[in-house]
């Protein structure tokens, strides 16, 4: 063999001679290559960990809690902000986002530059629903001391005074006017101190008989926001007792005021602004779910306490602190259910959290099954290493070598994902390896471990780098999706497959070495027992040595060792008779791709037998020749009946699983049902919160939409970047044109607010008023500054002979609400003293947490009005765009999630096809293994349809594209087993199609386990996406599994390639040899070129 550096040594060559020269030194020294490993592993751990504390440079803070807090917010519980999910190139994307910026642009109202807190954000409302037990009334003494001990929680905290929205004065807090506590404590207008006293039975029963009262709504109509519907004087039975019970309420405890200090309007950079508020409420929460430890234990396995008593509730203790236990009938115990936007994307971190770490089931499940498997425990443990390993190596890669910095929830299920794909590489190397080493049992030589060991890394490197690669591909085809966490996650876990792949082959090698050394020689690390060897029993030292007898044998050097034993070809007839005393268990002469004349880069091994017999075959591969080999061979009159019996029962079912999966449809749950499973507090108590009362309904509720004007474009120049979009969202252009001097722009504004108040909706997503139509607008919410304006106008006499920008400025600052906060603060936008904007704001009858698909279609017909305004509006308002606030953006997500579901799979399957038409050089094979794909990605999105009852939500789409690359893996080991099987052992293709299922079924059996390990770990997580993702990739392997030995091996079996049939490389072979006949040669009879063709065809080449 030519030397690597040879000029004339071709690549193939070089490759080899590297791989076998690795092979002789791990052979040689298997622990200090182990050792090596471990410490590169060890210490990629430690750049992996601390990737964002050494990335911070001079502002890191190395210290133990520094980087305790640094790995804990960047990889165990991560925040995904709004803005990492929307897509930048969505339309309403960038409504909000112009609406934003534009409004954060802004300068403070005149004479509020230094006030802060003035206004409020609906979204951060925190509302609670109480409850009493059996259906009794709620309001009792008793109770209502609880519900003011909870709600004090807030309103004595110590930083509620540095959140809360402030009076006119600046100098206390503002009230929670949606307090049910208030109504019962305040008396004579004076505010309570929240020591919560016990009231009197007397005045529970005159404020609660208030209630029940007509006269109550008809002064004060904002009352019914406290009685549920169906109850009360409205639309209760005003008979029963004291007018009737009320077994229910709402409370709105709190809402935040904005904007902070240091901050110019509540818009103003206002993700930073919430994150100072998340510590309160998460504080508040926990305060409250301290004072409710009697009635609550937290759950095992970091249960979120929030799935306690079916998510309908919290009991609370009664005065005597027992959880409730009814003391009376006028006393029922009570239950309480909190709702706040912030805190709903909180819980969904720590739900995120709290999986991972059923990471570690999945991990001690498959040491527990290497350690089965291989009898060996130091082999598992270092199998699961190298999982970790791979995964630390890939973080370093994609922080350091790729830059990029964003790692959300998703990622860190890559951990899920890496126990199945690593186990499957892990178990094919070692089955390789025993397959090798048991066909020569005696022979301990250390050239027969360098044969063995390169055999074993060489067909297992090529087998699983099919597997791998289209694996990868299928997750780096997500890098071609619209949404952010989509292309990181395609990303990270593409490298994680490729690092596995490494590390597998890397780790493992001098382990197969250490644990046949040790198991020789005393079974160290071993679980079987064997006896203690002489050194004798060792065969040539590996060492060259000084001095030599003749009793001893010459040692071997280590290049010579790498070719000794492959060094003398051997013929057809030693080939075939040394083939007939083994049995096939496993590839032991070089194997010979079909229809090719040159043997695949393999390491030639000759099928030998110590003793002269094949080794004994194991109970596995006894049963699977029984229940499964045999059967696929019965014939009835020559047809081989279970195999088309088998072949046409999948056919069907793919066909079947096609129709239903042509069914898919966009799922019709909520964010929150999507988010949270059934049985979680979150997922539909902000229903109840909104659809459950009467009165007007919680801040936030409904779609708020806005008609912006004034702002041209919205561009996203540097330093915006896509990977941290919540940083620089972008800059806005204005308008030059823009104006509100004519009388026709003026105009064409009022008669939009008067349209939008008349406005009809006609979609079923439009809830009908209190009047009984369907207007777009909910009564009394259209906020025309214009309209405010011509009011105040005749009043302020001294401003009307000004411009229209100065009196607008002038009229912002003085038209106050009933807080005595400026209206339209947010409506009117200056800047550098100049009108850039106005904005026109109303609010839906759409609820907010309705169907995702619905909305969308509201989005779709909020698009033909605007065209129609647009057509309308002046040549100062072309501009004009609405904006549907988070909602209709929010929505926008799950249709990118869909768009990228299908890219995925338009891209990954033609590279699964070029793949595995590169890896078996065979065009029949790679079509019959394409075919199998296909029909297991269309039986897993049939069985999401209909069998399940799944739509197309944002968790089913990434576990469909997370699970396409476990539904190749088998496929992709049978045909390569298939496509090497050795000419000397499988002369037509049903000797192939059973070498393949001896060779390689149990090892897939075994990977199978292991996959759906992982699956079964996911499937005991709190987060839905998980779950899910654990029930997919179960049903994936299953399916993959089932095709693989019932669809893909009988059709391999029935028209499989024999004979270089479908071989790319004898398809060229025969181009080549017609067009230099044609040119060089004179015509030759058609039956002598094809015996020609057939024999060099079928010619075989034994060695290097």
């Amino acid at each position: 063999m030519e030397p690597p550096d040879h000029p004339a040594a071709p690549a193939a060559s070089r490759r080899r001679w590297f791989a076998k020269r690795y092979c002789a030194s791990v052979a040689a020294s298997p622990s200090s290559w182990l050792g090596g490993w471990f410490l590169l592993g060890a210490i990629l751990v430690a750049l992996g960990l601390m990737a964002t504390t050494i990335k911070k440079g001079s502002k890191a803070e190395w210290t133990i809690e520094g980087l305790l807090s640094d790995i804990m917010s960047s990889l165990l519980r991560t925040e995904d902000q709004h803005d990492d999910w929307r897509p930048t190139s969505g339309p309403h994307t960038q409504r909000l986002d112009k609406r934003q910026i534009a409004e954060g642009n802004s300068e403070p109202v005149l004479g509020w530059e230094n006030r802060t807190r003035y206004t409020t954000i609906p979204e951060m409302a925190l509302g609670l629903i109480y409850t009493a037990e059996g259906g009794a009334d709620l309001f009792t003494p008793s109770t209502l001391r609880q519900m003011c001990l909870l709600e004090a929680h807030i309103h004595t905290h110590p930083s509620y005074r540095d959140v809360c929205s402030l009076s006119v004065d600046a100098q206390q807090c503002r009230e929670a006017e949606g307090s049910i506590v208030r109504v019962f404590y305040d008396r004579g207008g004076q505010e309570h101190n929240w020591s919560c006293p016990l009231l009197s039975e007397e005045h529970v029963r005159t404020i609660n008989g208030g209630l029940h009262l007509p006269s109550t709504y008809a002064k004060h109509p904002e009352a019914l926001f406290f009685v549920k519907k169906g109850e009360g004087p409205v639309e209760g039975n005003v008979t029963r007792g004291n007018g009737g019970d009320m077994t229910a309420t709402r409370s709105v405890v709190f809402v935040a005021g904005l904007p902070l200090d240091g901050y110019r309007n509540a818009q103003d950079r206002q993700i930073e602004q919430i994150s100072k508020v998340i510590p309160f409420l998460t504080s508040v929460r926990d305060g409250m779910l301290h004072h409710l430890e009697a009635a609550h234990p937290h759950g095992p396995f970091g249960q979120s306490p929030f799935r306690l008593n079916q998510g309908r509730g919290w009991g609370m203790p009664l005065d005597d602190g027992t959880p409730r236990p009814k003391k009376t009938e006028s006393e029922p115990g009570l239950t309480v259910a909190l709702w706040n936007k912030l805190l709903f994307f909180e819980e969904e971190y720590d739900m995120f959290f709290a999986d991972t770490l059923w990471a570690g089931l999945a991990f001690g499940f498959i040491f527990l099954f290497f350690l089965l498997y291989t009898h060996s425990f130091l082999y598992a443990f270092m199998g699961c290493a190298q999982i970790f390993f791979a995964f630390n190596t890939a973080l370093v890669l994609y922080r350091f070598v790729l830059q990029l910095d964003y790692f959300g929830t998703l990622q860190k299920g890559a951990l899920f994902l890496l126990c199945g794909i690593g186990a499957d590489n892990v178990l094919v190397l070692w089955d390789t390896w025993i397959h090798r080493r048991t066909r020569h049992p005696k022979d301990i030589s250390y050239e027969r471990a360098i044969t063995d060991l390169y055999g074993a890394c060489y067909h297992t490197a090529f087998a699983t780098a099919s597997t791998n690669l289209t694996t990868a591909a299928a997750f780096f085809a997500l890098a071609s999706s619209p949404l952010m966490p989509f292309r990181a996650v395609g990303i990270f876990i593409g490298l994680c497959t490729f690092t596995n792949w490494v590390w597998a082959l890397a780790l493992m090698s001098p382990m197969l070495v250490l644990c046949d050394r040790w198991k020789r020689e005393g079974c160290c690390g071993e679980t079987s027992e064997c006896r203690r060897r002489s050194p004798a029993d060792y065969g040539p030292s590996p060492l060259p040595v000084s001095s030599k007898s003749e009793q001893e044998q010459p040692a071997i050097p280590m290049a010579k060792a790498v070719t000794s034993s492959t060094a003398e070809p051997l013929d057809e007839h030693t080939l075939r008779t040394s083939a007939s005393s083994s049995q096939a268990f496993g590839s032991v002469e070089p194997s010979v791709p079909l229809g090719t004349s040159e043997p695949a880069e393999g390491p030639p091994d000759v099928p030998e037998s110590d003793d002269g017999q094949p080794p004994k075959r194991g109970l596995g591969l006894r049963c699977l020749e029984a229940i499964y080999i045999r059967p696929l061979s019965w014939k009835v009159k020559g047809v081989k009946v279970v195999c088309w019996a088998s072949l046409l029962a999948f056919t069907a079912f793919c066909a079947i699983n096609i129709w239903f999966a042509s069914q898919l449809h966009i799922t019709p749950q909520t964010w929150p049902e999507m988010t949270f499973s059934q049985g979680h507090m979150m997922a539909d108590v902000a229903h109840r919160l909104t659809q459950t009362f009467q009165g007007q309904s919680l801040p936030g509720a409904f779609v708020r939409v806005s008609f912006l004007f004034g702002v041209k474009s919205l561009e996203r120049p540097p330093p915006f970047s896509e990977w941290n979009p919540a940083v620089y969202r972008g800059e806005v252009r204005y308008d030059a044109n823009f104006t509100l001097e004519s009388s026709a722009a003026q105009a064409f504004i009022l008669d939009l607010c008067e349209e939008i108040r008349q406005k009809e909706c006609d979609l079923p997503i439009c809830e009908h008023s209190p009047l009984g139509d369907r207007k777009l607008a909910l009564p009394g919410t259209v906020e025309c500054f214009l309209e405010d304006f011509s009011r105040w106008i005749p009043s302020n006499s001294s401003t009307s002979s000004g411009s229209m920008t100065s009196r607008l400025r002038i009229f912002q600052s003085e038209d106050l609400d009933a807080n005595g906060v400026p209206r339209h603060a947010s409506i009117i936008g200056f800047e550098r003293g100049q009108l850039r904007w106005v904005q026109v704001k109303f609010t839906t009858s759409v609820h907010a947490l309705n169907r995702v698909s619905d909305v969308l279609t509201f989005g779709n017909w909020l698009d033909e009005w605007e065209r129609d305004l647009r057509s309308r509006a002046p040549s100062e308002l072309m501009t004009l765009s609405y904006d549907g606030s988070l909602e209709l953006a929010n929505a926008e997500v799950l249709t990118g999630v869909i768009t990228s579901l299908f890219e995925g799979l338009s891209i990954v399957f033609p590279v699964v096809f070029v793949v595995l038409l590169v890896m078996s050089r065979n065009l029949i094979l790679a079509t019959f293994s394409f075919c199998t794909i296909g029909a297991i990605v269309a039986s897993i999105l049939g069985f999401i349809s209909v069998i399940i009852g799944w739509g197309l939500g944002f968790y089913e789409c990434i576990t469909t594209i997370g699970t396409i690359g476990f539904s190749i893996d088998y496929v992709i080991h049978l045909s390569y087993v298939y496509q090497h099987c050795p000419k000397s052992l499988c002369d037509n293709r049903e000797e192939r199609t059973k070498y393949a299922i001896r060779e390689m079924a149990l090892t897939v059996l075994a990977a199978a386990v292991t996959t759906a390990s992982a699956g079964i770990a996911m499937a005991f997580c709190q987060s839905p996406g998980y779950r899910r993702f654990g029930y997919l990739l179960m049903l994936a392997v299953g399916l993959s599994l089932v095709y693989s030995l019932g669809f893909f091996l009988p059709l391999c079996m029935l028209f499989g390639p024999r004979n270089g049939m479908g071989s790319i490389g004898a398809l060229c072979t025969r181009g080549r040899r017609r067009v230099d006949a044609t040119s060089t040669r004179p015509k030759d009879s058609s039956d002598g070129r094809e015996r020609r063709e057939t024999e060099a065809e079928n010619r075989e080449v034994i060695g290097p």
